[in-house]
């Protein structure tokens, strides 16, 4: 209840989340985190082609999940 309540999260939200991370390696959540950090700069500009920018951090994020 502690966490849920420095999270402004309900305590349902916080054990789903902890269910949901379980199949994640630390490395693999960071690997998703940037893909994401660099699809919103490509959508945003930085990118002549912002479809194949979203398709790529797609492809990265479900094999950042499959990391082991």
């Amino acid at each position: 209840f502690e966490l849920a309540g420095q999270l402004g999260m309900a305590p349902w939200q916080i054990d789903k989340a902890r269910r949901q991370l379980q199949s994640w390696t630390p490395r693999g959540i960071a690997t998703a985190v940037e893909a994401i950090a660099k699809a919103d700069a490509d959508v945003k500009g930085a990118s002549s082609d912002p479809i194949f920018a979203l398709e790529k951090a797609l492809q990265t994020i479900a094999a950042a999940r499959a990391q082991r």
